[in-house]
């Protein structure tokens, strides 16, 4: 198990591959600055309820020059916090109902439409994608 002793023992430069546990994880974050952060898979690890480290990550990450990956397999599997702080979206395909997140997402009906051209393209090519700024 990682246990941090002081500040110095989770400074570091470059990258850091770091796999979720509840409690080393937060601490970690909540002195995390300049850098990204990527939430692979991140509703394996993070409940509908948002843990508030991470909320005062989100509204504080430009100040802490911070930018924030949430990924997952579909709307629903990203927990609805992300999408009310998300600048961009990258889709893939997804059959993943958009429509769970409809409260969440400021630019609703634009995603809808770009999840259904995503989906229709990504028949015959399954890398294509789509970026959206919000």
């Amino acid at each position: 198990m990682n246990e941090l002793r002081t500040k110095d023992d989770f400074m570091f430069d470059g990258v850091c591959r770091h796999i979720f546990d509840p409690q080393w994880t937060m601490r970690v974050l909540h002195n995390f600055k300049c850098g990204i952060i990527i939430f692979d898979d991140c509703r394996a690890y993070f409940p509908a309820r948002t843990e508030q480290v991470i909320h005062e990550l989100m509204i504080r990450r430009r100040q802490r020059e911070v930018d924030m990956f949430a990924v997952g397999h579909g709307f629903t599997e990203v927990p609805p916090k992300f999408f009310t702080f998300a600048t961009d979206y990258v889709l893939f395909r997804t059959e993943d109902s958009i429509d769970t997140r409809k409260p969440y997402i400021r630019s609703f009906e634009k995603v809808k439409k770009m999840q259904t051209h995503v989906n229709r393209i990504a028949i015959s090519n399954p890398h294509y994608h789509k970026r959206m700024k919000q």
